[in-house]
């Protein structure tokens, strides 16, 4: 699944999607800073919150903990405050 990249454009790929018990999350952007994934909940609650190196290849998310439902993904550059943010569904 894809999303709508915002300024300082880096394209970001997450599966399988819809989740079940994990999420997996890969970036291609040539900055080889860390960068941070961000799930917010329905509410807009965030429920997760963790930096992550792209150059290390795809970071996996556990969601075993989380209920079924809608959540945003947003992965952030802090350098450049691009972001790309985009909706999974949680089974």
């Amino acid at each position: 699944l894809l999303g709508t990249p915002e300024p300082h454009v880096f394209n970001s790929r997450i599966w399988p999607v819809p989740a079940s018990d994990h999420l997996m999350v890969r970036t291609d952007t040539p900055n080889n800073a860390p960068m941070r994934i961000v799930l917010r909940d329905a509410t807009g609650r965030s429920v997760y919150d963790r930096s992550f190196a792209p150059y290390n290849g795809p970071s996996r998310i556990d969601l075993s903990a989380f209920r079924s439902g809608v959540y945003t993904i947003e992965v952030i550059d802090p350098n450049t405050a691009g972001s790309f943010r985009t909706l999974f569904i949680r089974q």
